[in-house]
């Protein structure tokens, strides 16, 4: 790894709030790319192609605690441009 462990948690515990000011301001401003984004997912791309109707029968708690995952995620991925524009990360690898 080049980034540490601690410093990688160290990180996040910094900029995960930007990170998710930034994900209310993705939502927002890109919706209805993101809904078309979700809909070839769905139907096109990956999620029926591997999980047919499934998703259509879990529980409503289920769905709440998936999605809950996905938007951490997003957390977790925006926390570094984030961190990067504060100057606290270096720029990717060119290449």
């Amino acid at each position: 790894m080049r980034i540490a462990l601690d410093q990688q948690r160290e990180l996040y515990r910094i900029h995960a709030a930007a990170a998710a000011d930034e994900l209310v301001r993705v939502l927002q401003a890109r919706l209805a790319e993101l809904v078309e984004l979700g809909f070839e997912r769905a139907f096109d791309t990956v999620g029926v192609h591997e999980y047919g109707d499934s998703t259509y029968w879990k529980s409503t708690e289920q769905l709440s605690e998936e999605a809950a995952a996905e938007l951490a995620d997003a957390i977790f991925y925006l926390h570094i441009p984030v961190a990067r524009a504060a100057g606290d990360l270096p720029l990717p690898d060119a290449g």
